[in-house]
């Protein structure tokens, strides 16, 4: 009786640990309706503070959660254009109040694009190489009346607008390191309607190109089994130009005749401009190169070395470009300064950081910011004029107006340029970060090193 009452209990002991280890197996899941834009997120045992979604490894949007709480249920509405036709990759990545990565998970969501759209990138298909300067042209299925404006996109960053045909955007492909690169075109009718085409898929591949391109070593000559020594190699001429024909002769020393025996080679002449590279580093203009010599030859007498009649000019030292990119101190941000390319970065306004579900970042060398997050941050209230494409924004003493497609801001009566012209990036107005300078009158400092952007007042 006493062995069973403790067998008993053990089994009990055993259930009780295999509950709580149950309780604390964590599980995240990731649901997405039938034709419907929302994805649904479910977590449990996850002290979870932050919520990010991806797609195709770009982040889309990010939630703040109730970490204490331990499970949750949120959802995500995903927009058409952040998708590719066919399979997809989505992410959800769970953080906690520190930053610290809790759990991935993954999934795969497959989306079959809208096929009867009347815009679409005209002449290609996608998957096709290109070089140099492309014309990316729009086509049109269907007549969409004569007041169009169309914008074309180049990895979802804004380019060109257009309002008048043809409807063409000249694509400056060596400007974009060699790989793939997505093309694609917004078209607004006169009925405020916005149309969107495929993005497209090229693979930009320029030579000389920003990629690591490995010349072959150049095989060296075969050595003539009668001369008693391998020929030298002839030093490099700079673009030669063959102008005509002319005759030079070597003498060579052959194995066992104590004569040596003369023979002619025709020989190209060259233009008196080359540039010969001497071992002393000088160049010197009009000389030509020298015939190869096999070793014990009787050598012709040759004319005395030619002297420049003027030493070379010593080169004033560089002084640096005043925009230069200074990677090792923290960089005072305005208008034409260029930063590090270092992708996304984080913004801290006046030591609160701010949150954004598009992520701020570099490109070519200028830095980006969704304007609402950072300007409601700072207290002011953002408006969204859908027909005229138009931010309209008060706060901090400020009244601003920021239309897609221009260059151009407005703050207060002022017209303050951007280094580039807003646009529109997964519902959210992208403008450059300099701009905020003037928006909110503040100080920018970009470190590069921490990735940090610290915005604070001016002293006045």
């Amino acid at each position: 009786m006493l062995q069973r009452l403790i067998r008993s209990l053990t089994l009990l002991a055993v259930m009780a640990v295999a509950s709580v280890s149950l309780a604390l197996v964590q599980e995240v899941s990731i649901q997405k309706p039938l034709n419907s834009p929302v994805l649904t997120v479910n977590y449990k045992d996850l002290n979870a503070a932050v919520v990010e979604l991806r797609v195709n490894g770009r982040s889309l949007s990010t939630q703040r959660v109730d970490a204490s709480a331990a499970k949750g249920n949120l959802q995500f509405t995903l927009a058409t254009d952040a998708l590719d036709d066919g399979d997809n990759k989505v992410e959800v990545l769970l953080y906690d109040a520190n930053g610290k990565l809790l759990h991935t998970e993954t999934s795969t969501l497959k989306a079959q694009l809208d096929t009867d759209s009347p815009v679409y990138i005209e002449g290609f298909k996608g998957g096709e190489s290109v070089k140099g300067i492309v014309e990316i042209k729009l086509g049109l299925s269907e007549n969409l009346g004569k007041n169009l404006y169309v914008s074309f996109f180049v990895n979802g960053s804004y380019k060109l607008l257009k309002n008048y045909e043809p409807y063409t955007f000249s694509w400056d492909t060596t400007g974009y390191p060699n790989g793939w690169h997505e093309v694609q075109a917004w078209v607004v009718d006169e009925s405020n309607n916005t149309f969107k085409t495929r993005r497209v898929k090229l693979l930009v591949n320029n030579p000389g190109g920003r990629t690591n391109r490995v010349t072959p070593p150049v095989a060296a000559p075969a050595q003539n089994s009668t001369t008693a020594t391998a020929q030298p190699a002839r030093p490099p001429v700079v673009a030669p130009v063959v102008v005509a024909a002319t005759t030079a002769t070597t003498v060579i020393a052959t194995v066992g005749k104590p004569q040596p025996v003369k023979r002619t080679a025709v020989l190209p002449s060259v233009t008196t401009d080359q540039r010969l590279m001497t071992p002393t580093g000088r160049r010197i203009v009009g000389a030509t190169a020298p015939a190869p010599v096999a070793a014990n030859v009787v050598q012709p007498k040759t004319p005395a070395p030619v002297t420049p009649a003027k030493a070379p000019r010593t080169l004033p030292p560089v002084t640096p470009a005043k925009n230069a990119v200074d990677t090792s101190a923290p960089i005072r941000l305005g208008l034409g300064t260029r930063v590090p390319n270092i992708g996304s970065y984080t913004i801290i306004l006046n030591g609160s950081t701010v949150q954004f579900d598009v992520a701020p970042r570099v490109e070519e060398g200028i830095a980006l910011t969704p304007f609402r997050h950072l300007f409601e941050h700072a207290g002011g209230e953002v408006k969204w004029d859908h027909d005229s494409k138009t931010v309209n924004a008060q706060g901090q003493g400020k009244e601003i107006v920021i239309q897609i497609g221009l260059t151009q801001a407005k703050v207060n009566s002022n017209w303050i340029r951007l280094e580039r012209a807003a646009f529109i990036e997964s519902s959210r107005t992208i403008v450059p970060l300099s701009f905020i300078t003037e928006a909110l009158d503040v100080k920018v400092d970009f470190d590069p090193k921490s990735k940090h952007v610290l915005i604070t007042k001016r002293n006045k």
